[in-house]
């Protein structure tokens, strides 16, 4: 199975729905803001999305305020973008956290998460520039390798990726809009036409685009091939 992390789009939601063995699929709206206009129209959203990006019919299940309809196996998840902090609370409160993360971690289910969704896929939740609405300090699942992820990456999040990296001396993967990557097991490729730039504290930063194929998401395979990868000209230390 596969994970899909969008940096702020649905790039690659097709592959993703093509690719599903089932039409059972589980919505995971919960970094929305339940009295925010997006909130009680997400899923009339989400099925607009589902019918532009395929032909298949598929029996959606939507999370809100309780798990009573869960399943115990999904084909697919979606995870929404909104507020990363809502999101984490929330799915502790619903005692959704362990088990989303066994179906990831063992594969058992495809999964395309976007924004918020994203980064809480990633070890930790404090690159987003989301406000906490005064709720407890969670952290993300930590599915790739250690790595946090920032979403909607341009020039105006270095100064913000620098600080992430000097606090916490952890790696990041930042995902322009446009940009989703791809994970199948070791692997990350890129899809879309925005690029994603890997930082790993007191290392060169690499930027890939789509042009590149199964990128190692280990830092020593990537690092022992340098040379293949496009270099940023700053190193964060």
């Amino acid at each position: 199975m596969t994970i899909y992390l969008s940096g702020g789009d649905n790039v690659g939601l097709k592959e993703f729905l093509d690719n599903l063995i089932g039409e059972n699929l589980l919505y995971i709206p919960l970094a929305l803001d339940p009295n925010g206009q997006y909130y009680n129209s997400c899923e009339n959203w989400l099925k607009g999305e589902l019918a532009n990006n395929s032909k298949r019919k598929f029996n959606i299940d939507t999370i809100k305020g309780n798990i009573d309809n869960i399943k115990s196996r999904y084909d697919g998840i979606f995870i929404g973008g909104g507020n990363t902090h809502r999101l984490a609370y929330e799915l502790d409160r619903l005692k959704l956290t362990p088990i989303l993360y066994s179906w990831l971690k063992l594969r058992e289910c495809s999964c395309f998460a976007v924004s918020a969704g994203a980064i809480f896929l990633g070890k930790s939740i404090h690159t987003s520039l989301d406000k906490n609405p005064g709720l407890p300090e969670a952290n993300g699942l930590n599915l790739i390798r250690e790595l946090s992820l920032i979403c909607h990456y341009n020039d105006t999040y270095e100064a913000h990726t620098h600080e992430f990296i000097k606090k916490y001396n952890l790696p990041v993967l930042a995902l322009e809009n446009n940009c989703t990557i791809k994970i199948e097991k070791e692997f990350f490729s890129i899809l879309g036409s925005g690029e994603a730039t890997v930082f790993y504290p007191e290392n060169i930063p690499l930027k890939f685009n789509s042009t590149f194929a199964q990128i190692p998401l280990s830092s020593d395979r990537l690092y022992d091939n340098i040379k293949n990868f496009t270099i940023e000209k700053k190193i964060f230390k």
